[in-house]
């Protein structure tokens, strides 16, 4: 069976429901290996001096708190960025690098429509190449069932929003694909508004821009606590000192739930590991695809990056806890994730989850987790591509990484203000970050500004929990 984009992180979230990631100890790959100082990311020059205030302090320099930062910066606010690394150092360095709408939900079209359109004009916006290029998406389909399922996502985003995907017959499919397809498909769906970005080059290119437009960014500067004041947000306690501020976006990524809980706020998100693989050697097409359970992107360079369809989540102390969140979905996952039990649960049982701002928190005991790769999934990944796709078989591995997504139960990120504690705002469980980053930190800025969000919120809404 061929498993989309969106099913393989049904299937990850499987594995984060039942494996789930530690409230103090993120995710870790098999193996539970930890690089504190790995990052993929283009280095940032780092801001040295700590401003005493700010109208708004970012928690978290990935995608997310970096075009947030951007955004609010062009609306004249006075902006500092906090990260425990440096500028994605973590999952935006990692990620799939894919920028798509295809299988999300009609509920969240709007905002990856938008964060598509963000993308396709970043470049010539901001004057400096993000990597980005729109070279299309094809999902292959072996089976008329699949077929199906592809042309009724079709109509039902088409329902909700602009989408220009479409069937391709067989030899339509063949025609794309230089040195031509194993086996003969039955249709794919193609959508050639999409496109791609390198992650270790997209976050790092805009965030030098937005230091240039008067974004302060100190790496290495973990915030510890929020200070309040009548019930709301004062400023930030870092391990480098304070800042006064009224205003506060989390978007710490995998790290985000941590610090939510020590502040008492709930966060139901849960980490699940993917591997990833870089390849070189391949005179293939352009553009991205999925094929089986494993998917490929070109990278500016030539090479490509592989995805393997199976993530991998560890068994830890949230897996107990959150499991009355997620057990809707873990009751229809069947056996497609991959659970690990191994040291990491007894970290997790060991971890701190609570500190004050004269602590030394977790966030300065990590200051980047580079999860071990699977690298028999990866194997397998790759060997099912060069049997489909004959211009993979001379493909050599140069690189391998894994990455550490946190997701809702619904898959749906959180873009809210906390309404127990004025002056917060969530921006994480992303399961698409870089598709949607360029969206969320606009409506994130919006939001935070007091404008009209450009998309509808509800879906987003961390009130949709309890509710």
């Amino acid at each position: 069976m061929t498993l989309s984009r969106r099913q393989w992180l049904l299937g990850a979230t499987g594995a984060a429901v039942a494996a789930g990631g530690a409230v103090a100890w993120p995710a870790l790959g098999r193996g539970g290996t930890v690089e504190p100082t790995a990052s993929r990311a283009l280095p940032v020059e780092s801001d040295t001096a700590l401003p005493p205030r700010a109208d708004v302090v970012i928690i978290g320099a990935g995608i997310v708190g970096i075009t947030t930062a951007l955004n609010l910066a062009e609306r004249g606010l006075q902006v500092v960025v906090c990260d425990k690394g440096v500028v994605a150092g973590e999952q935006s360095s990692r990620a799939f690098g894919w920028i798509t709408n295809h299988e999300l939900p009609p509920d969240i079209l709007p905002l990856s429509n938008l964060s598509k359109r963000l993308w396709q004009g970043m470049n010539e916006k901001l004057g400096v190449d993000t990597s980005y290029r729109q070279g299309g998406l094809l999902q292959l389909c072996a089976t008329d069932e699949e077929v199906e399922a592809e042309t009724a996502w079709i109509k039902a985003a088409r329902g909700v929003a602009p989408v220009d995907a479409r069937m391709l017959s067989a030899s339509e499919l063949a025609a794309r694909v230089p040195g031509g397809l194993s086996r003969p498909w039955k249709a794919a769906l193609f959508q050639a508004s999409d496109g791609g970005v390198d992650p270790p080059l997209a976050t790092s290119r805009i965030a030098q821009v937005a230091r240039r437009r008067g974004v302060k960014i100190v790496s290495h500067c973990a915030v510890r606590t929020l200070d309040t004041a009548g019930g709301r947000v004062s400023g930030v306690v870092t391990e480098r000192g304070r800042i006064a501020t009224t205003r506060v976006l989390l978007a710490g990524g995998s790290w985000s739930r941590l610090f939510a809980e020590n502040a008492g706020v709930h966060l139901p998100l849960l980490g699940v590991n993917l591997s990833m693989q870089r390849v070189g050697g391949v005179s293939g097409p352009e553009g991205c695809a999925g094929v089986f359970e494993t998917g490929w992107r070109r990278e500016v360079d030539g090479h490509y990056s592989i995805g393997a369809g199976v993530l991998t989540g560890p068994v830890t102390l949230d897996s107990f806890k959150l499991l009355p969140d997620f057990w809707p979905v873990v009751s229809t996952m069947g056996d497609r994730f991959n659970l690990s039990f191994s040291r990491d649960f007894f970290r997790s049982l060991a971890a701190t989850t609570r500190w004050g701002a004269d602590q030394v928190s977790p966030f300065e005991r990590a200051r980047i987790v580079s999860p071990t790769p699977d690298h028999a999934l990866l194997d397998g990944a790759l060997a099912r591509l060069q049997a489909e796709v004959p211009a993979f078989r001379g493909a050599r591995v140069v690189e391998r990484w894994g990455g550490a997504l946190h997701v809702a139960p619904d898959f749906n990120p959180i873009l809210d203000h906390v309404a127990a504690l004025p002056g917060l705002f969530i921006g994480s469980g992303f399961s698409f970050g870089l598709t949607m980053g360029p969206a969320a930190g606009q409506v994130l800025a919006e939001l935070m500004t007091g404008a009209t969000p450009s998309v509808d919120l509800a879906p987003f809404r961390l009130s949709r929990f309890s509710a």
